[in-house]
């Protein structure tokens, strides 16, 4: 209760140069400033609450002391709550415990404590510092009754602590251990500052680090013009960062890149062995491009094995081709179950195998005791068709087939080619919500197991991310995370960022752009703006607008590179259709 924090904190993907890192709260209105705000400081009958008679012990001690209260309520609560506020030297101004735990002795008595502060807060009359000197103190209680606004108010009931020793001297100043620190690193943060609300009985409140390009005091007010200049946050401890050049793109570019690896919800295959010939889910069901022309693949056979479908057919959400000659390929695909539909998503999806273009699908086994709500999705890369569900380990368990009939259940597999780094499972989500995940793994040694990536992990599957090596590096290409490129020099155990990569025309820099992405087989990157457009990132490392006749604007979330061209989904008559641009289309305009 001194107000001293240690934490961890990811300097974020700034610009180099010097800023100010500090904690960074809110202050909250209480009393007549609450009122004023449009919010009640009091319960319908006009006033805070029962009346409490409230007494401790001990009724002294240095600051810091753990003080126990007991309290006597004139009137009966039902229920009885098992939480309630108390406030240090006065409930408007003071220093707020919100939620202290309470026990109830009768019907009318209850006890609780807390811990008194030992190092300074904020005045609500002043916004100044007030340190726990030797003196008395009030102790109130409030929010037994509970009601919008209890906390903003008055007490229900008070005492009187004497504080007889004062700490000691109070520095306000946050430390590093190193003032210079690169995007993405993690430092850990130490020092002393005020305190402004408490967590129960003696946790410091939540807090936050911010950095600012400006200057800072130690102590400064953030004050809001919509409430008449008021303070509404406030920045403590700030002290001075040096933000030195992350690995930059420009004298590290990204040379023919390979093991490409597509995250996320992708619903378009794309294998490199199989030249010519892609795989996408649309809106009745799958279809093979072939060199250019489309075929729908039977799946009724997949409508009877799922059971009454509440789609005209089932609904593909992500396919994966992965073994065969290319005029008989081994072909998965996921559908969602029509057992969960009507609860909405996340749906849960069944796998199947085909060995004949469509002619006939079978479900992939589910590995002894899991469910078939376990399946997690496909992994890419490997050197047969493998299908990944979640257990109880941390490593996804893998089905295998190398030819769509004998399957073997064991650990996931490293990549055919490449360091051994690749993407685990999904956890379906709803993105319009709460979002999906995908978690990232790398084998630390050449016979140990798999382990999750430490970061960047887990990484959002609702957009694009890929996996891909160049040189004896393994990047990662993130364009929804502010950290939008990042490489692994040691097989995937450390990663850090690069940058570099300039922002889109027409969107703010430092925010994350949620854009379809991929890079190329020359190093460039490819994006395919929200805003309109498709765009290329050359050796010139500015963005340049790729003039592509006849490219929809309403794009789907992802960009896949294939040998010759690079596909993407868009919307077309109330539905999803599949489109390509080819290599030698993608240039800048003169």
């Amino acid at each position: 209760m001194s107000g001293s924090i240690s934490a961890c904190y990811r300097i974020p993907n700034l610009q180099p140069g010097n800023y100010w890192l500090a904690v960074n709260q809110v202050l909250l209105q209480r009393g007549t400033l609450a009122k004023d705000s449009g919010f009640p400081t009091s319960n319908a009958q006009g006033n805070s609450g029962p009346a409490v008679t409230l007494s401790l012990s001990p009724p002294n001690g240095p600051a810091g002391s753990k003080v126990l209260l007991h309290g006597v309520v004139a009137a009966t609560l039902n229920p009885l709550p098992p939480v309630a506020n108390f406030c240090w030297a006065g409930c408007v101004n003071g220093l707020q415990y919100d939620g202290v735990s309470i026990t109830w002795t009768g019907k009318h008595t209850f006890s609780a404590s807390i811990v008194t502060p030992a190092g300074p807060w904020i005045d609500g009359a002043t916004d100044h510092l007030t340190y726990p000197n030797v003196g008395y103190y009030r102790i109130s209680t409030q929010c037994l009754e509970l009601f919008r606004g209890c906390g903003l108010g008055t007490s229900e009931g008070s005492t009187v602590f004497h504080v007889t020793h004062t700490p000691p001297p109070f520095t306000d100043q946050l430390h590093l251990k190193s003032p210079f620190v690169f995007p993405g690193q993690v430092v850990k943060v130490t020092g002393s500052v005020p305190l402004l609300d408490i967590i129960g009985s003696s946790q410091a409140f939540v807090f936050q680090f911010t950095l600012d390009p400006k200057p800072l005091p130690t102590y400064h007010l953030v004050t809001s013009a919509k409430l008449a200049g008021q303070a509404t946050f406030v920045d403590l401890g700030a002290t001075e960062v040096s933000i030195i050049p992350a690995t930059s793109i420009i004298s590290h570019p990204i040379v023919a890149p390979k093991n490409i690896q597509l995250g996320g919800l992708s619903d378009i295959a794309v294998n490199s062995n199989l030249f010519g010939l892609v795989f996408t889910c649309v809106g009745n069901g799958i279809v093979e491009t072939r060199n250019g022309v489309n075929t729908t693949i039977s799946v009724s056979s997949v409508n009877q094995a799922l059971g009454n479908s509440p789609f005209p057919s089932p609904g593909c959400v992500t396919i994966v081709d992965s073994v065969g000659a290319a005029n008989n390929p081994v072909l998965g695909a996921a559908f969602i179950s029509p057992t969960n539909y009507s609860s909405g998503p996340p749906y849960t999806l069944r796998p199947f195998v085909s060995k004949d273009i469509g002619q006939s699908w079978t479900p992939i086994p589910v590995p002894a005791g899991l469910q078939q709500s376990s399946f997690i999705g496909f992994a890419q890369g490997t050197r047969a068709l493998t299908a990944l569900f979640i257990s109880n380990s941390l490593e996804p368990i893998a089905e295998t087939t190398p030819n769509g009939m004998t399957w073997t259940t064991g650990p996931m597999d490293c990549p055919k080619s490449g360091p051994c780094i690749t993407y685990g499972g999904l956890s379906f989500g709803n993105c319009a919500m709460n979002g999906s995940t995908q978690q990232i793994f790398y084998r630390p040694t050449v016979e140990g197991q798999l382990r999750q990536v430490p970061w960047p992990n887990p990484v959002n599957a609702c957009f694009e991310t890929e996996l891909f090596t160049s040189g004896k590096d393994e990047y990662l290409l993130s364009t929804s995370s502010s950290y939008p490129l990042r490489k692994s020099s040691d097989g995937g155990a450390h990663w850090e960022v690069v940058s570099g990569i300039p922002t889109l025309p027409g969107s703010s820099p430092g925010i994350s752009q949620e854009e379809a992405e991929t890079v190329l087989p020359n190093g460039s990157l490819l994006s395919a703006s929200s805003k309109g457009g498709v765009y290329l990132l050359g050796a010139n490392d500015r963005w340049c607008k790729v003039p592509i006749p006849g490219v929809p604007s309403n794009f789907g979330p992802y960009l896949v590179p294939g040998r010759t061209h690079v596909y993407y989904k868009f919307y077309e008559n109330g539905g999803m259709a599949l489109g390509s641009i080819s290599d030698t289309q993608i240039h800048c305009g003169r």
